[in-house]
């Protein structure tokens, strides 16, 4: 072989290695761009779902503390607002729950896939629950029944008082005067004790002690009525319309006091006060517990990526 030809097959020998060292480094190089890719991409990702769990939390905190503001709420408007509130934030929860389940699914992580499938089973109750609040907030049958006993059932007793007054001024010191004043007195008394009675109905919890309150209230009625009827048979001439102005004070007395009854039997706030202090506390409790676990799991993972 000349020197020259030599030189060429050298020059074609180092070509070749230069060639295939350029070919490897070039393959090395697109494998770490396409594994920094696939690091960053996972790393991105994880960061997301950490994202949407730290969101769901403080939705999930805002929505039960807007719920709690409706329950205790002393005008509808006040509980409409934050029952409207509460939807809001639990909607807000929704959104972000099938979001992080297409990334657990996506990424195949079993133990995060478990732990969302716990929370899921919780978040169903809520859901529920809540929507049981809110519904009763709505009604408010408890704080109507008080606004009619303080509103037009005490104004209607205080029109059966004053008619009571005028009658005895009117009547001469005589024995009917004694026996109008006595009656007067029974009817304003049964009546009063009546009214007294229905706050203690509003807050009762039990259909059992309604009963017994109803029943005492029923003889009261009837001791109001009956003294009422013996009014109405003393007077006279001077005492007559005074007598038919008791008796209609009275009668929109016991209209309104069956309307107060009616909507205290339903007792939506108290129901959704101890729906909310009992069984929505408790399934709260889980869907935080869960979302926390969930959490560590998710920053566990990102934490060991990011040693590599």
């Amino acid at each position: 072989m000349s020197v020259e030809e030599t030189k060429s097959s050298v020059r074609t020998s180092f070509v070749a290695v230069v060639i295939l060292i350029v070919l490897l480094s070039g393959a090395y190089l697109l494998g770490v761009m396409r594994a920094n890719r696939g690091l960053s991409s996972t790393l991105e990702e994880r960061t997301k779902k950490d994202q949407l769990v730290a969101s769901m939390l403080l939705n999930l905190h805002a929505s039960a503390e807007a719920e709690k503001r409706a329950v205790l709420a002393e005008t509808d408007e006040e509980s409409k607002t934050n029952a409207d509130d509460a939807v809001n934030d639990s909607a807000a929860v929704e959104v972000e729950r099938l979001e992080l389940g297409k990334l657990i699914d996506a990424s195949q992580r079993t133990e995060e896939r478990k732990l969302l499938d716990e929370f899921d089973a919780a978040w169903k109750e809520y859901q529920t629950v809540d929507e049981e609040i809110l519904d009763l907030d709505a009604e408010n049958t408890n704080l109507k029944a008080l606004r009619l006993s303080y509103g037009p059932a005490a104004e209607s007793l205080d029109r059966l008082d004053a008619a009571l007054n005028d009658m005895i001024s009117a009547t001469d010191a005589t024995g009917d005067r004694a026996a109008l004043s006595t009656a007067a007195f029974q009817a304003a008394v049964s009546a009063g004790k009546i009214y007294a009675m229905q706050s203690r109905h509003i807050a009762e919890t039990t259909d059992g002690e309604m009963d017994r309150i109803e029943g005492k209230m029923s003889a009261l009625n009837q001791e109001a009525e009956s003294a009422l009827q013996k009014l109405s048979e003393l007077s006279g001439p001077a005492q007559q319309a005074n007598a038919e102005k008791a008796k209609a004070a009275y009668d929109e007395f016991r209209k309104v006091h069956s309307q107060i009854l009616e909507l205290s039997r339903r007792n939506s706030n108290v129901r959704s006060l101890a729906l909310s202090l009992g069984k929505k506390r408790s399934v709260t409790a889980r869907c935080l517990e869960a979302l926390d676990a969930l959490q560590k799991s998710i920053r566990s993972e990102k934490d060991l990526a990011t040693r590599w």
